[in-house]
């Protein structure tokens, strides 16, 4: 758990007072949206411990996000479907910039990568940041909150593809379950077609998602 601010964080946060963290979740996966968060760097003490989003139960996930979004000034956007299938990374990269429009940082700390042109805010891309980085984490965890509970709702829409547990990430059994059943308009298409072509799987194998029934 990163239970303070990173000598990092405290460094930057002395040239430039609003710092936002900013992270994404299910950009790796084979079923619905990615969501990217971003979280203002509190100036004084911080209301939690928080960890990278991957490493936390469902239940401890659930109590940080209600804690964060009562005590900090955050935002998220939902990178849609047909937004993940054209080009997944330049649809976070808009969204990024959505996002920081509406928070207006003095300065940005993305996880892992940077944002590479027309970017208007001094940025670092910090390689591991949501397990380094305060407020990096704390986005991790909006994020992955918001992604978690769209997948929960997709899977009531969509049982048969066990999404409620798998959160639609890229995995071999939830591409079995597509050439068995289909694919959804909650399918990223492109990524679907990828895995086939890798497998040696005619993409004509795979047909569309019928509901209450089998392929």
């Amino acid at each position: 758990m990163i239970h303070e601010k990173s000598g990092l964080e405290k460094k930057v946060q002395t040239l430039f007072p609003r710092i936002v963290g900013i992270d994404e979740s299910g950009c790796a996966n084979f079923v619905g949206p990615a969501v990217v968060a971003g979280v203002i760097l509190p100036r004084g003490d911080l209301p939690c411990s928080v960890d990278d989003c991957k490493k936390l139960t469902a239940h401890k996930l659930q109590t940080l996000y209600h804690i964060l979004t009562k005590t900090v000034t955050y935002s998220y956007e939902v990178i849609t479907v047909p937004e993940c299938n054209k080009a997944l990374l330049k649809s976070e990269y808009h969204h990024i910039k959505k996002m920081c429009a509406q928070l207006q940082p003095d300065f940005v700390l993305i996880d892992y990568h940077s944002v590479p042109d027309k970017f208007h805010y001094p940025q670092w891309g910090v390689e591991g940041g949501d397990q380094k980085l305060w407020c990096v984490a704390a986005a991790s965890v909006i994020a992955k909150y918001v992604h978690d509970e769209i997948l929960i709702r997709l899977d009531k829409q969509y049982p048969e593809f066990n999404l409620k547990s798998n959160k639609g990430a890229i995995g071999q059994q939830l591409f079995d379950l597509t050439l068995q059943h289909g694919m959804t308009s909650s399918h990223r298409k492109t990524w679907i077609y990828s895995m086939a072509e890798k497998k040696k799987i005619p993409i004509t194998n795979i047909t569309t998602y019928k509901q209450g029934g089998t392929k």
